[in-house]
């Protein structure tokens, strides 16, 4: 058992297991006294966490302000939008991607307010800005019958078209403009 060990690229407390469990399969020690000692190990090692509680939880933080924000939107950190909130006009979107829900939310804690997205398909934010609104653009591809189908919309005129159940905020249904290259131009 122990030959996944420290020395081996294995884990030092995953050695030290073993060689107890070792003893007990050799006898030198009950099952009792391992149990006894392996959990006096663990408190021991979780004090030690509580004790810098305080510094891990502050390294934490550091890294994740370290992390770019220009990732892909399939990465668990935030994609922000180039275009602002269009509530506030303060501050870029944030691209939320939760189970089952998408959305953008304000990068302002104190607006609040968001933009649904489609549930289904990979999303992408384009650089490219509506030509009506200003917002980002999302082009959205979605597999159906091992054929992939791409569609682009702006979320800003989308979900103004979702509350007025008139069908606006796609691009292919936009009269005025169309999409050539991931970019809006006009027809």
């Amino acid at each position: 058992m122990a030959e996944n060990g420290g020395e081996n690229g294995g884990h030092p407390m995953k050695k030290m297991v073993e060689e107890k469990l070792n003893c007990i399969i050799t006898g030198v020690k009950s099952m009792e006294e391992v149990i006894e000692e392996v959990k006096t190990l663990f408190l021991n090692l979780f004090d030690r966490f509580l004790a810098n509680k305080n510094y891990l939880e502050n390294e934490v933080k550091n890294q994740i302000k370290k992390v770019p924000l220009n990732l892909s939107l399939s990465q668990r950190t935030p994609t922000l939008t180039s275009s602002l909130c269009p509530f506030c006009l303060k501050n870029p979107m944030k691209f939320i991607n939760l189970k089952g829900k998408r959305f953008l939310v304000c990068a302002d804690q104190g607006c609040k307010k968001y933009l649904s997205l489609p549930k289904k398909g990979r999303l992408e934010l384009l650089n490219s800005q509506c030509k009506l609104c200003g917002f980002n653009i999302f082009k959205v591809s979605l597999r159906k019958n091992n054929k992939t189908f791409i569609y682009y919309l702006c979320p800003k005129c989308w979900n103004e078209g979702l509350n007025e159940k008139s069908g606006k905020g796609f691009c292919s249904g936009c009269e005025s403009f169309k999409i050539v290259n991931d970019k809006c131009v006009e027809k």
